[in-house]
């Protein structure tokens, strides 16, 4: 798989957001599945069950389903991260961002045309 983007979130002193991609290779017709998750300035996590998540260019990732799924237990609040789900629709780049409240994080893919099938005839 190649994704780009910075070292890593951009620190902040509320908290961060993490995008993480599963590691499908990157070719048209498969499908992407990344995972968002959130910590506040002292590292613990936050929920983030509520993010924004999108692609720049839905002509190549179209998001086709998120789920917040739960990281903690009772008795404590729950805290959910994000399970997302992008059908690559056409070779090309894009930028596949989350974003809650002032928090956001953004990771570049670049997706690969789907390999010809070349039937041989045997004579």
């Amino acid at each position: 798989m190649e994704a780009t983007g910075p070292a890593g979130p951009i620190p902040s002193s509320v908290g961060t957001l993490t995008i993480r991609p599963d590691s499908t290779p990157l070719v048209v017709g498969r499908h992407l599945r990344v995972e968002v998750r959130g910590v506040d300035a002292s590292g613990a996590p936050i929920d983030v069950g509520q993010a924004e998540i999108t692609s720049t260019n839905t002509s190549v990732a179209q998001v086709i389903n998120t789920i917040a799924v739960p990281i903690s237990s009772p008795p404590g609040p729950v805290v959910n991260e994000v399970l997302a789900t992008f059908d690559l629709t056409s070779a090309g780049s894009t930028a596949i961002r989350a974003r809650i409240g002032i928090l956001s994080d953004s990771l570049v893919i670049s997706v690969a045309a789907a390999p010809s099938t070349v039937t041989a005839v045997v004579r």
